[in-house]
Protein backbone atom coordinates (compact mmCIF):
# COMPACT_ATOMS: atom_id res chain seq x y z
CA UNK A 1 0.00 0.00 0.00
CA UNK A 2 0.72 3.78 -0.46
CA UNK A 3 -0.10 6.71 1.42
CA UNK A 4 1.21 9.91 3.00
CA UNK A 5 1.10 10.95 6.41
CA UNK A 6 0.94 14.73 6.89
CA UNK A 7 0.28 14.59 10.48
CA UNK A 8 2.68 12.60 13.05
CA UNK A 9 0.08 12.49 15.84
CA UNK A 10 -2.46 11.20 13.30
CA UNK A 11 -0.18 8.66 11.94
CA UNK A 12 0.34 7.60 15.34
CA UNK A 13 -3.53 7.52 16.42
CA UNK A 14 -4.10 5.29 13.08
CA UNK A 15 -1.55 2.93 14.03
CA UNK A 16 -2.75 2.32 17.54
CA UNK A 17 -6.23 2.04 15.97
CA UNK A 18 -5.00 -0.34 13.61
CA UNK A 19 -3.54 -2.82 16.57
CA UNK A 20 -6.04 -2.87 18.60
CA UNK A 21 -8.41 -3.76 15.65
CA UNK A 22 -5.99 -6.82 15.68
CA UNK A 23 -6.45 -7.59 19.38
CA UNK A 24 -3.62 -5.33 20.72
CA UNK A 25 -4.26 -3.97 24.52
CA UNK A 26 -2.71 -0.55 24.75
CA UNK A 27 -1.65 1.02 28.27
CA UNK A 28 -1.45 5.05 27.41
CA UNK A 29 1.03 6.92 29.99
CA UNK A 30 2.75 3.70 31.14
CA UNK A 31 6.08 3.38 32.64
CA UNK A 32 7.97 -0.33 32.11
CA UNK A 33 10.54 -0.26 35.19
CA UNK A 34 11.66 -3.87 35.03
CA UNK A 35 11.29 -7.28 32.29
CA UNK A 36 9.88 -10.49 33.92
CA UNK A 37 12.17 -13.80 33.14
CA UNK A 38 11.17 -17.44 32.76
CA UNK A 39 13.05 -20.18 32.08
CA UNK A 40 16.03 -18.17 30.88
CA UNK A 41 14.05 -16.10 28.21
CA UNK A 42 12.15 -12.68 28.51
CA UNK A 43 8.32 -12.94 29.70
CA UNK A 44 7.02 -9.88 29.87
CA UNK A 45 7.43 -6.89 31.67
CA UNK A 46 6.69 -4.86 35.09
CA UNK A 47 5.35 -1.03 35.43
CA UNK A 48 5.75 1.59 37.69
CA UNK A 49 2.27 0.55 39.18
CA UNK A 50 3.38 -2.95 39.83
CA UNK A 51 1.18 -4.49 37.38
CA UNK A 52 2.77 -7.19 35.70
CA UNK A 53 1.61 -7.76 32.03
CA UNK A 54 2.91 -11.08 30.49
CA UNK A 55 4.11 -11.89 26.46
CA UNK A 56 5.57 -13.93 24.77
CA UNK A 57 7.91 -11.76 23.23
CA UNK A 58 9.13 -8.00 24.88
CA UNK A 59 9.81 -5.66 21.94
CA UNK A 60 11.68 -2.85 23.11
CA UNK A 61 11.63 0.54 21.58
CA UNK A 62 13.28 2.07 24.41
CA UNK A 63 15.79 5.10 22.58
CA UNK A 64 19.48 5.09 22.53
CA UNK A 65 19.93 4.79 26.75
CA UNK A 66 18.22 0.98 25.96
CA UNK A 67 17.97 0.63 29.74
CA UNK A 68 14.53 -1.94 29.21
CA UNK A 69 16.58 -3.89 26.23
CA UNK A 70 19.73 -4.15 28.61
CA UNK A 71 17.14 -5.16 31.71
CA UNK A 72 15.99 -7.62 29.09
CA UNK A 73 19.27 -9.25 28.89
CA UNK A 74 20.78 -7.27 25.55
CA UNK A 75 24.40 -6.64 25.91
CA UNK A 76 24.43 -2.66 25.95
CA UNK A 77 27.46 -0.41 25.28
CA UNK A 78 28.13 2.17 27.77
CA UNK A 79 31.61 3.22 27.04
CA UNK A 80 33.33 6.47 25.00
CA UNK A 81 29.79 8.49 26.08
CA UNK A 82 29.34 11.84 24.85
CA UNK A 83 26.03 13.73 25.49
CA UNK A 84 24.62 16.59 22.64
CA UNK A 85 22.17 19.30 23.62
CA UNK A 86 20.40 20.03 20.33
CA UNK A 87 17.94 22.84 19.21
CA UNK A 88 16.62 23.02 15.45
CA UNK A 89 14.36 26.46 14.31
CA UNK A 90 11.73 25.58 11.26
CA UNK A 91 10.95 28.18 8.76
CA UNK A 92 8.77 28.57 5.98
CA UNK A 93 10.35 27.50 2.89
CA UNK A 94 10.85 30.57 0.79
CA UNK A 95 11.12 29.66 -3.06
CA UNK A 96 14.00 28.49 -5.18
CA UNK A 97 16.18 27.11 -1.91
CA UNK A 98 18.15 24.21 -2.71
CA UNK A 99 16.75 20.98 -1.19
CA UNK A 100 19.24 18.89 0.89
CA UNK A 101 20.84 19.05 4.37
CA UNK A 102 24.27 20.81 4.79
CA UNK A 103 26.78 20.50 7.70
CA UNK A 104 28.32 23.90 9.45
CA UNK A 105 31.07 22.15 11.39
CA UNK A 106 33.82 25.37 11.16
CA UNK A 107 34.08 28.45 13.64
CA UNK A 108 30.69 27.20 16.11
CA UNK A 109 33.03 28.29 19.02
CA UNK A 110 30.96 30.83 20.68
CA UNK A 111 32.92 32.02 23.78
CA UNK A 112 35.22 31.11 26.45
CA UNK A 113 35.90 27.37 27.70
CA UNK A 114 32.72 26.21 26.02
CA UNK A 115 32.71 22.53 23.78
CA UNK A 116 33.06 22.97 20.16
CA UNK A 117 29.64 22.80 18.30
CA UNK A 118 28.47 21.56 14.88
CA UNK A 119 25.44 22.86 13.24
CA UNK A 120 23.28 22.20 10.17
CA UNK A 121 20.56 23.04 7.28
CA UNK A 122 18.26 20.98 6.33
CA UNK A 123 15.70 22.62 3.28
CA UNK A 124 12.85 20.82 2.30
CA UNK A 125 9.31 22.30 2.19
CA UNK A 126 10.58 23.84 5.37
CA UNK A 127 13.51 25.04 6.44
CA UNK A 128 15.36 23.79 9.99
CA UNK A 129 18.47 25.00 11.17
CA UNK A 130 20.03 23.24 13.68
CA UNK A 131 23.00 23.68 16.70
CA UNK A 132 24.39 21.40 18.69
CA UNK A 133 27.04 20.97 21.51
CA UNK A 134 28.76 17.69 22.63
CA UNK A 135 30.42 17.13 26.05
CA UNK A 136 31.53 14.72 27.78
CA UNK A 137 29.43 15.51 30.89
CA UNK A 138 25.69 14.57 31.13
CA UNK A 139 25.45 18.98 32.62
CA UNK A 140 24.21 21.61 29.96
CA UNK A 141 27.84 22.88 29.03
CA UNK A 142 26.80 26.82 27.95
CA UNK A 143 26.09 29.60 29.97
CA UNK A 144 23.01 30.99 28.08
CA UNK A 145 20.05 28.93 26.68
CA UNK A 146 20.60 27.04 23.40
CA UNK A 147 18.18 29.14 21.06
CA UNK A 148 20.48 32.38 21.80
CA UNK A 149 23.59 30.33 19.92
CA UNK A 150 21.06 29.53 17.47
CA UNK A 151 19.73 32.76 16.80
CA UNK A 152 23.81 34.17 16.58
CA UNK A 153 24.32 31.88 14.08
CA UNK A 154 21.23 32.51 11.84
CA UNK A 155 22.15 36.16 12.20
CA UNK A 156 25.94 35.99 11.50
CA UNK A 157 27.21 32.90 9.84
CA UNK A 158 28.05 33.64 6.22
CA UNK A 159 27.82 30.09 5.19
CA UNK A 160 23.79 30.66 6.33
CA UNK A 161 23.51 33.82 4.60
CA UNK A 162 25.34 31.85 1.09
CA UNK A 163 23.04 29.69 1.14
CA UNK A 164 19.88 31.11 1.67
CA UNK A 165 20.74 34.71 0.98
CA UNK A 166 18.36 37.28 3.37
CA UNK A 167 15.32 34.61 3.62
CA UNK A 168 15.70 34.50 7.15
CA UNK A 169 16.43 37.89 8.47
CA UNK A 170 13.91 39.36 10.68
CA UNK A 171 12.06 35.86 10.08
CA UNK A 172 10.74 34.25 13.17
CA UNK A 173 10.37 30.32 13.47
CA UNK A 174 6.93 28.62 13.75
CA UNK A 175 8.15 25.67 15.47
CA UNK A 176 11.30 24.82 18.23
CA UNK A 177 12.83 21.16 18.11
CA UNK A 178 15.16 20.39 21.28
CA UNK A 179 16.73 17.27 22.75
CA UNK A 180 18.89 16.12 24.85
CA UNK A 181 20.98 12.93 23.51
CA UNK A 182 23.71 10.13 23.81
CA UNK A 183 26.28 8.58 21.76
CA UNK A 184 27.36 5.46 22.50
CA UNK A 185 30.89 4.00 21.06
CA UNK A 186 28.93 1.61 18.89
CA UNK A 187 25.51 -0.04 17.76
CA UNK A 188 24.12 -2.78 19.61
CA UNK A 189 25.22 -5.31 16.37
CA UNK A 190 22.93 -8.13 17.92
CA UNK A 191 19.40 -6.44 18.90
CA UNK A 192 17.67 -10.72 19.47
CA UNK A 193 17.89 -12.50 22.61
CA UNK A 194 15.33 -15.39 23.77
CA UNK A 195 11.61 -13.79 24.11
CA UNK A 196 13.63 -9.94 23.15
CA UNK A 197 13.95 -8.03 20.07
CA UNK A 198 14.88 -4.35 20.54
CA UNK A 199 13.97 -1.65 17.55
CA UNK A 200 14.37 1.51 16.80
CA UNK A 201 16.45 3.85 18.64
CA UNK A 202 17.30 1.05 20.94
CA UNK A 203 19.94 -0.83 19.21
CA UNK A 204 21.13 2.47 17.23
CA UNK A 205 24.18 4.32 19.56
CA UNK A 206 22.52 7.86 19.12
CA UNK A 207 19.09 7.26 17.70
CA UNK A 208 19.88 8.02 14.01
CA UNK A 209 17.70 5.80 12.46
CA UNK A 210 15.21 8.15 11.80
CA UNK A 211 11.46 7.93 12.26
CA UNK A 212 10.96 6.07 8.84
CA UNK A 213 13.81 3.40 8.79
CA UNK A 214 12.26 3.01 12.66
CA UNK A 215 9.24 1.93 12.00
CA UNK A 216 10.12 0.01 9.06
CA UNK A 217 12.44 -2.13 11.86
CA UNK A 218 9.14 -2.71 13.99
CA UNK A 219 7.56 -4.01 11.15
CA UNK A 220 9.80 -6.38 10.24
CA UNK A 221 10.34 -7.51 14.16
CA UNK A 222 6.01 -7.69 13.87
CA UNK A 223 6.87 -10.16 11.04
CA UNK A 224 8.95 -12.17 12.29
CA UNK A 225 6.61 -12.62 15.52
CA UNK A 226 4.42 -13.89 13.29
CA UNK A 227 6.43 -16.87 11.92
CA UNK A 228 7.28 -17.62 15.62
CA UNK A 229 3.95 -17.75 16.55
CA UNK A 230 3.19 -20.03 14.35
CA UNK A 231 5.38 -22.20 15.34
CA UNK A 232 5.26 -21.71 19.10
CA UNK A 233 9.03 -20.64 19.27
CA UNK A 234 9.92 -17.56 20.51
CA UNK A 235 13.61 -18.48 21.42
CA UNK A 236 16.26 -16.67 19.77
CA UNK A 237 16.95 -18.50 17.04
CA UNK A 238 13.23 -18.51 16.53
CA UNK A 239 13.66 -14.26 16.49
CA UNK A 240 17.21 -14.29 15.01
CA UNK A 241 15.29 -13.31 11.82
CA UNK A 242 15.04 -9.89 12.91
CA UNK A 243 18.91 -9.28 12.55
CA UNK A 244 18.09 -9.34 8.82
CA UNK A 245 17.28 -5.80 9.37
CA UNK A 246 21.08 -4.61 10.27
CA UNK A 247 22.95 -5.28 6.75
CA UNK A 248 26.31 -4.13 6.81
CA UNK A 249 26.31 -1.10 4.98
CA UNK A 250 23.23 0.22 7.30
CA UNK A 251 25.82 -0.03 10.23
CA UNK A 252 29.07 0.97 8.37
CA UNK A 253 26.72 4.49 7.19
CA UNK A 254 25.71 4.95 10.54
CA UNK A 255 28.89 4.43 12.38
CA UNK A 256 30.46 7.10 9.85
CA UNK A 257 27.72 9.37 10.74
CA UNK A 258 28.18 9.19 14.22
CA UNK A 259 31.97 10.26 13.53
CA UNK A 260 31.03 13.21 11.08
CA UNK A 261 28.90 14.67 14.33
CA UNK A 262 30.91 14.16 16.72
CA UNK A 263 34.05 15.90 14.80
CA UNK A 264 32.77 19.44 16.09
CA UNK A 265 33.58 18.17 19.23
CA UNK A 266 37.03 16.77 19.09
CA UNK A 267 38.32 18.95 16.19
CA UNK A 268 39.72 22.43 16.35
CA UNK A 269 38.63 25.21 14.28
CA UNK A 270 40.71 25.10 11.35
CA UNK A 271 39.83 21.72 10.90
CA UNK A 272 36.68 21.94 11.44
CA UNK A 273 36.64 24.81 8.17
CA UNK A 274 38.73 22.31 6.30
CA UNK A 275 36.38 19.44 6.73
CA UNK A 276 33.50 21.59 6.17
CA UNK A 277 34.43 22.56 2.86
CA UNK A 278 34.55 19.21 1.98
CA UNK A 279 31.49 18.10 3.76
CA UNK A 280 29.55 20.62 2.35
CA UNK A 281 29.24 18.59 -1.42
CA UNK A 282 27.88 15.35 0.36
CA UNK A 283 24.05 14.76 0.12
CA UNK A 284 22.76 13.50 3.47
CA UNK A 285 19.73 11.77 2.52
CA UNK A 286 21.24 9.96 -0.15
CA UNK A 287 24.76 9.05 1.75
CA UNK A 288 22.41 6.94 4.73
CA UNK A 289 19.64 5.79 2.38
CA UNK A 290 19.71 6.09 -1.24
CA UNK A 291 20.34 3.21 -3.32
CA UNK A 292 24.46 2.11 -4.67
CA UNK A 293 23.83 3.68 -8.20
CA UNK A 294 22.35 7.41 -6.06
CA UNK A 295 25.20 7.00 -3.53
CA UNK A 296 27.55 6.03 -6.30
CA UNK A 297 26.58 9.43 -8.15
CA UNK A 298 26.03 11.69 -5.54
CA UNK A 299 29.97 10.79 -4.41
CA UNK A 300 31.49 10.84 -8.12
CA UNK A 301 29.96 14.44 -7.38
CA UNK A 302 31.58 15.17 -4.53
CA UNK A 303 34.89 13.60 -5.37
CA UNK A 304 34.85 16.25 -8.44
CA UNK A 305 34.00 19.12 -6.71
CA UNK A 306 36.85 18.32 -4.31
CA UNK A 307 39.48 17.68 -6.59
CA UNK A 308 41.14 20.71 -6.74
CA UNK A 309 40.87 21.94 -3.01
CA UNK A 310 42.72 18.22 -2.80
CA UNK A 311 45.37 18.73 -4.93
CA UNK A 312 45.97 22.03 -2.69
CA UNK A 313 45.71 19.81 0.32
CA UNK A 314 47.78 17.97 -1.07
CA UNK A 315 50.89 20.26 -2.30
CA UNK A 316 50.34 22.52 0.63
CA UNK A 317 51.60 19.58 2.91
CA UNK A 318 54.03 18.11 0.86
CA UNK A 319 55.73 21.98 1.07
CA UNK A 320 55.60 21.62 4.80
Amino acid sequence: TEGWAGNKDRFVEALVDQAEDAGARIWFNAKVTDVLKADGRASGVVLDTGTEIRSSVVVTADGAFARISEKAGLQISHDDLWYASLLAFEYDNPTGLPAGLYYLNGGLQFEGDMPGAIGGVAITDVVHVMIGFFSRERTYPAPKPLDHYLERLVETDERLHALLGDSLQGATPHMLNGCRGIFRAECNTEPVGHGIISVGDAWVDDGELGNVPALANGVHAGRVIIQAARANDFSKAALNPANDFLDQRLLKALAENKRMKLLGAQLDEEQQRQMFLFMQHLNYPIMMFGTPRQQSAMFAKFMLKNLFRTCLLYTSDAAD
